[in-house]
């Protein structure tokens, strides 16, 4: 009897062939999945400055510094409280590589217990220069509640627009 050979077409071969349905399922069911839970989140926002926990906190006048925001990236400063008589003098200008220094500065020449620090931002100034300067409070190790953003008065307003 003639031996057949291994590549012969009489051999028996198997289906090769696999069903992929049930992987086109499971497919199916992880993108559904996906995209109701991420839809179905919901965003949050975090505060930027916390609120100060506890009592008032005492400032004395003269380890006060107020820091205004203007347009076009200019930093204004002055210490203590506006003079309404000097305030044009009393207001000074700086831009954010002193910025630093100055906070220093005040921060090594003031008594801990009453420092503080007050942001003002003009309504032309930008987000990021805000963002910028809270880094710089951070930075220079200035801890929470020793900093509050507050607003702007009209004088200073007046001030600030005339010196832009």
């Amino acid at each position: 009897e003639k031996r057949k050979g291994f590549f012969s077409k009489s051999h028996n071969r198997r289906s090769t062939r696999v069903d992929l349905t049930p992987m086109v399922d499971l497919g199916f069911l992880l993108i559904t999945f996906f995209v109701f839970t991420t839809s179905m989140a919901e965003p949050k926002a975090m505060n930027l400055i916390d609120a100060h926990d506890g009592e008032p906190k005492p400032v004395k006048e003269s380890h006060a510094m107020t820091i205004i925001l203007g347009k076009n990236h200019h930093i204004y400063y002055y210490y203590g409280k506006l003079d309404q008589s000097n305030a044009e003098q009393q207001i000074k200008e700086t831009d954010f590589h002193k910025i630093r220094y100055l906070i220093v500065d005040k921060k090594r020449n003031s008594d801990p217990n009453y420092l503080m620090y007050l942001i003002k931002a003009d309504k032309e100034s930008t987000f990021g220069d805000n963002i910028d300067l809270l880094d710089e409070m951070s930075i220079c190790d200035i801890k929470s509640g020793h900093y509050a953003e507050v607003d702007l008065t009209e004088e200073e307003t007046r001030i600030i627009r005339s010196k832009d």
